[in-house]
Order: C-alpha cells, then sequence, then structure tokens
C-alpha cells in the first residue's frame, strides 16, 4: 500500500511539473509568435463565441488566467468576443456587444457572466447581470457556478457581492 501512495503521487507530481512546462513554454511562445508579428485571430462579423480552434490564444489566456498574455492579444489587434471582454473587463467592448444589431442568446450572456466571475472581474460582472445573466447558471464545460468560479478568483469583493445576490455554490445547487 505504501508504495502504491508513493507511486501515485510521485505520477501526480511528475504530471504536474511537465504541465507547468508546457503552460509556461506556451506563453513564452505566445510572446514570441507576437513579437515576430504573427497575426491574432479575429472572429467573423457575427461570431459571438470564441469556439473555433484559431480562437485558441485567447480562450488559453483566459482559461489559464494568463491576463498579461491576454491583455497583449488585444493590444496587438485581438477582436474580443463577449466571453472575452468579459473576462478582461474591456467594459467599451462589452458594452459594445449590447448596443449592436447582434442580438445576443442568454447562454452567451451567462457564459460572459461566467467568465467575468472565474476572472474576478466585478465591473463586468454587475454589468452582465443587470443584462439578464443568470445568477446561478452552471456551464457545460464544467462543475462550478459562478459563485465557486469567483471564490478561486482572488477578489473578495466579488465574492460578497455574488452571495449579497443569493448565488449558491454548485454543490448547494445540487442538494437543493
Amino acid at each position: 500500500m505504501l508504495a502504491r501512495g508513493w507511486c501515485g503521487s510521485l505520477w501526480s507530481g511528475v504530471l504536474g511539473l511537465a504541465l507547468l512546462w508546457i503552460l509556461g513554454w506556451a506563453v513564452a511562445g505566445g510572446r514570441c509568435l507576437l513579437a515576430q508579428g504573427q497575426p491574432v485571430w479575429r472572429p467573423r462579423p457575427g461570431q459571438l463565441l470564441d469556439m473555433q480552434p484559431e480562437g485558441r490564444p485567447r480562450s488559453d489566456a483566459t482559461a489559464f488566467r494568463q491576463w498579461k498574455v491576454a491583455y497583449r492579444l488585444v493590444e496587438r489587434g485581438a477582436q474580443t468576443t463577449l466571453w472575452f471582454a468579459a473576462n478582461l473587463e474591456v467594459m467599451d467592448r462589452l458594452e459594445s456587444f449590447f448596443t449592436s444589431d447582434v442580438s445576443l442568446s442568454p447562454v452567451e450572456i451567462n457564459r460572459a457572466f461566467w467568465g467575468a466571475c472565474h476572472s474576478g472581474r466585478l465591473l463586468a460582472a454587475r454589468y452582465l447581470h443587470h443584462r439578464g445573466a443568470e445568477l446561478n447558471w452552471i456551464p457545460p464545460w464544467g462543475l462550478d457556478a459562478p459563485l465557486d468560479a469567483a471564490s478561486t478568483s482572488g477578489n473578495p469583493e466579488l465574492v460578497t457581492w455574488l452571495h449579497t445576490l443569493g448565488a449558491k455554490t454548485a454543490a448547494q445547487l445540487r442538494r437543493d
């Protein structure tokens, strides 16, 4: 049993180090590509969700909370999707989605709200909640409610605000 536990710990440690190395390489590689003037992906007109493979640099930067890389992509001309604007709290771009002729689905608004909570962006989260985002929406790709995502974001103000609205964790929602 001892050998089995030691082996499992060693294996998870090796995997953890490999993941950190890969993420570090990806961030450094992104900087290199940007420095070389590589093109930044731009969505097609009317495309609001970043679901295309070409959108991976933006998706990866926000998913792994690499905010400097994400902001660099914007500085280099990356057009923002609703999700990306919410994650970075680029309010002028976020607001432009609600003043354009493109109609937003509830899923797109909920996804952006979850992203704002994941990234600890209180202003964006408030704006999206005011625009109809569901307080306790759980995305299809994960198990966390916005409150869970906010709890790991490092923004206690956001967590407090969500609590005052009656937000629940995913575990609380499963019990209800």
